[in-house]
């Protein structure tokens, strides 16, 4: 050994591109580190990495108070956790209206069931087998469709192509009696139905509570964000500065990433419930995402192309109402209802800024 040591004392210089690109990997590293302290159960952060599926923090009181147990595992009560975004479902005694099932729903901080994707309906459709069952939507203002009444979830309706309901049409509206609530089936094959929001009868009720805690911690880049869903597979960071989109896709890639790229209907309704839940930051109303016109296309007629280099098209759409429009070619998410959404279009990416180069903060995203 000691003579290979002698022969081998001037190592291999790397190439100064090599250099460069390992010094930008470091330092993008470092700026991803999250800040000193010991991860555990009870400080109110969601270590997904750990295990953890919630957590109350120190001042929650007792565990279980909030549905978290003392392990920080969701407690379900007989009821079904999905993996897919921790949350906690619970079969409720029947209910004759909406105004009932909200308010059974209404403590330990659930909500009547509502559904970002097919992929959530179909888990809790085989878990709990509850026929026909009250949907947590409710008309908007205009009586023109239906806003979600859990916060940070869009609506529903027929001018919406991001906004989800188990439909085989979603440009027309769903069958029934004209009613304006919404009734949803255990059986996958049957569209929803528009229903009296007090029809007399009794509907099955099922309460989805979400989990307490944050899944973000301050991290020299801004604030890191992991999600279930895409646990193991992306990291997010939140960079509260306002940048153009340019600045911001620049920085992005610098970090080694990209603008988020939104793969699942259930990652934009995640991203949006941890944005809201970032200690001593207001919630963003817009935020840039990685999905922009390429080849000097115009925003009404595309071509629309994520940062990944995929189609618009191959993800679920990100559009909201009368989406897209302007003069834009970089797409923006927009939150315009806050903790009690009243409007459509909720969550969903827009473009139709009158600001001729309007500056918002946004989310990169990277691979592990």
């Amino acid at each position: 050994m000691a003579v290979l040591a002698a022969v081998s004392c001037i190592p291999d210089l790397a190439s100064p591109a090599a250099a460069d690109a390992a010094t930008a990997d470091q330092t993008a590293s470092d700026q991803l580190a999250p800040e000193a302290g010991q991860p555990r159960c009870g400080d109110g952060v969601v270590e997904l990495s750990m295990g953890e599926q919630c957590d109350p923090g120190p001042t929650a009181g007792d565990a279980g108070a909030n549905g978290c147990g003392a392990d920080c595992r969701m407690q379900c009560d007989g009821g079904f956790v999905w993996t897919g975004n921790n949350h906690c479902y619970l079969e409720q005694a029947a209910a004759e209206s909406i105004m009932v099932a909200a308010g059974r729903c209404g403590v330990a901080n659930p909500h009547v069931v509502t559904f970002a994707s097919y992929e959530e309906l179909g888990a809790v459709a085989v878990a709990i087998d509850a026929g026909a069952f009250w949907v947590g939507l409710q008309p908007d203002d205009l009586q023109t469709g239906y806003y979600a009444l859990a916060a940070f979830e869009p609506g529903w309706s027929t001018t919406c192509p991001g906004c989800y309901a188990r439909t085989s049409d979603p440009t027309q509206a769903l069958p029934g009696d004209g009613g304006l609530c919404v009734r949803g089936f255990a059986d996958l094959s049957r569209s929803w139905e528009e229903i009296a929001c007090a029809d007399g009868g009794y509907h099955r009720l099922i309460c989805e509570r979400e989990p307490t805690g944050r899944q973000s911690t301050p991290c020299e880049a801004g604030v890191c964000i992991d999600l279930v869903i895409t646990s193991g597979m992306k990291h997010y960071v939140y960079v509260r500065d306002v940048a153009s989109a340019d600045d911001a896709e620049q920085h992005c890639r610098s970090l080694g990433g990209t603008l988020v790229v939104l793969q699942t209907r259930d990652e934009r309704e995640q991203l949006w419930k941890e944005l809201a839940r970032l200690p001593g930051v207001p919630t963003p109303l817009a935020i840039w995402i990685g999905l922009s016109v390429v080849d000097g296309g115009s925003p009404e007629a595309g071509p629309w192309v994520w940062d990944d280099d995929a189609a618009a098209d191959a993800y679920p759409s990100a559009w909201g109402d009368l989406q897209p429009f302007g003069r834009q070619t970089r797409a923006y998410l927009y939150q315009n209802g806050g903790a009690t959404p009243q409007l459509l279009d909720d969550t969903l990416g827009r473009n139709d800024t009158a600001k001729a180069t309007p500056t918002f903060p946004y989310v990169c995203q990277l691979t592990p």
